[in-house]
């Protein structure tokens, strides 16, 4: 498995002299995967995964289904499901293949109830 922030996956492939985002502790956007990204997004049904995300955290979160291969994780607070929803659709409008695409709904993991 792979749980890490998206700035860490996305380490070298970033061309030179573009700036690499900054995470902060209020705003990491992190990747939940395999270790070869690729039809990773399964992690989302296993609960002990999602509530060892949860105590990483320290926090509930947002689950966002980029595509079959991974899914992204904010912590909640964050910004507003309506506006994530909003950006998913687009990124996936715009950026993945029809058939990789997974979901554009966001989906908030509720640790207390351990659900999805």
């Amino acid at each position: 498995m792979r749980f890490e922030p998206i700035s860490q996956t996305m380490e070298g492939l970033i061309p030179k002299g573009i700036p690499e985002p900054k995470d902060t502790d209020k705003a990491v956007l992190y990747i939940l995967s395999n270790d070869v990204i690729t039809e990773g997004a399964s992690y989302i049904v296993y609960k002990e995964v999602l509530n060892g995300i949860r105590k990483t955290l320290n926090s509930d979160f947002f689950i966002i289904p980029s595509s079959i291969n991974e899914v992204m994780i904010l912590k909640t607070g964050i910004n507003g499901k309506t506006y994530l929803k909003k950006v998913l659709k687009l990124i996936n409008d715009i950026y993945i293949d029809q058939s990789d695409i997974l979901s554009n709904n966001i989906y908030l993991y509720n640790g207390n109830l351990n659900i999805v």
